[in-house]
């Protein structure tokens, strides 16, 4: 069921956009495609930010295990006793004791 309504969906968004574009003028063609573009961004965005969650992880590295702090917000991966982000506005204090033990633990990413 749900695999007829997304089709029937698609072709309506297909069929719409086809005869809108033909009837839009030049500028509000380039409106509808900034539109588009930053909904595609905003997307990407909140990929990133559920692909990676915010918080305290264990990063193994050739040393060893380290304790870092990542934010997806501004994008930054701090270690240390306080995590300063977002501008130094917000700052985290690094889990001690036993709650490191159940921190997530994950590899290094490196991002290009």
């Amino acid at each position: 069921m749900q695999l007829l309504t997304k089709l029937g969906n698609f072709f309506k968004r297909a069929t719409e956009g086809l005869q809108n574009m033909a009837t839009l003028t030049v500028d509000q063609q380039y409106e509808t495609l900034v539109d588009r573009f930053e909904r595609e961004r905003l997307n990407e965005a909140n990929k990133l930010r559920n692909q990676y969650p915010a918080g305290w992880f264990k990063m193994t590295t050739r040393s060893g295990e380290e304790l870092r702090h990542w934010c997806p917000d501004c994008k930054t991966l701090s270690q240390g006793k306080v995590a300063k982000h977002c501008g130094s506005r917000k700052c985290e204090p690094r889990p001690e004791g036993w709650r490191r033990a159940f921190l997530p633990k994950t590899n290094p990413v490196i991002f290009a």
